[in-house]
């Protein structure tokens, strides 16, 4: 997701890249929101506003937004 910021990837587009499964059911998208879920505790360990990169679009998937340089250089 970092690699493609900006692009919105959805359960199904994670699971078949990450894990290489053929997602046909549903109930393994859970999978995608446990792991994301881990992510962002471990980006808010790093830097309280870490979480805050990966944004969920409600009943789709996930997008990576990170900062623009130029926001993080006026922080």
């Amino acid at each position: 997701m970092a690699s493609h910021s900006g692009q919105s990837w959805s359960r199904q587009q994670l699971i078949e890249k990450i894990w290489g499964w053929n997602c046909n059911d549903t109930g393994e998208e859970n999978v995608v929101s446990v792991h994301i879920g881990q992510i962002r505790k471990k980006m808010i360990q790093a830097d309280a506003t870490g979480s805050q990169f990966i944004k969920t679009i409600w009943g789709y998937g996930y997008r990576f937004d990170p900062p623009s340089c130029t926001a993080m250089a006026i922080s």
